[in-house]
């Protein structure tokens, strides 16, 4: 499982990395984790509220991925 923000976040400045190569994007989390089954994969917005640093509108990405079972 994976949750992190999206390069699109740079925009709200409202927490996360300030560098875009520290972001996720979907190509990236399926490159990365190529061989493994996508459970789910998405991008989205959402209004954070989890204190000063991370808080009012995000851009972010959650994953699910399966290990393969071999």
């Amino acid at each position: 499982m994976i949750q992190g923000y999206t390069p699109k976040q740079l925009l709200y400045k409202t927490g996360g990395p300030a560098q875009e190569a520290n972001l996720y994007t979907a190509d990236f989390i399926r490159d990365r984790l190529s061989g493994w089954s996508e459970v789910k994969l998405s991008e989205y917005e959402r209004v954070l509220s989890e204190g000063v640093a991370h808080s009012g509108q995000s851009a972010l990405l959650g994953a699910i991925f399966q290990k393969p079972l071999t």
